[in-house]
């Protein structure tokens, strides 16, 4: 009477470890697809913060969200008194945070407090860095344990 109850709990933990490994490779396949959905996310949100730029006024109180016409990543542009960047590059031609024709997606005034989406837009900044590298860190974990899986001798 007692073979049987201990011949099932024999297949049962066979029957478990028999079910684990394509389970482990299952599991290897979601992390991967989830990775490269956070890749695509975060490749997003970087395009978005080398293409967008703040540009405060010269000389007022004014702050502009704007496009930039290249990616760069300088995040600031202008500022200080009004017509201080023509005395101090005389004869260039003016840069493009002071043409008249950028596109500007949010604006905002420190007269009246600092702007909201100011805020936002510097802590999203500096999430993407802190996500990026958790990103990386999480990648060469990955590497080497699988790496030193194969040195091993184990799947």
């Amino acid at each position: 009477m007692l073979a049987r109850p201990a011949r099932l709990i024999r297949s049962t933990f066979i029957g478990l470890a028999y079910w684990s490994r394509p389970y482990g490779e299952l599991r290897h396949l979601i992390i991967r697809v989830h990775m490269r959905k956070i890749l695509a996310v975060l490749m997003i949100f970087t395009v978005t913060y080398l293409m967008t730029g703040v540009v405060y006024e010269s000389g007022d109180f004014g702050v502009d969200l704007v496009i930039k016409p290249r990616p760069s990543f300088v995040l600031t542009f202008g500022g200080g008194e009004e017509g201080a960047w023509e005395r101090h590059n005389p004869g260039q031609p003016t840069p493009w945070w002071q043409s008249s024709d950028i596109v500007t997606l949010l604006d905002g005034d420190w007269e009246g407090g600092e702007p909201l989406w100011l805020i936002v837009y510097f802590f999203g900044f500096y999430g993407l860095i802190l996500a990026w590298s958790i990103y990386l860190i999480v990648c060469f974990v990955r590497i080497f344990r699988r790496r030193r899986r194969i040195i091993i001798g184990g799947k």
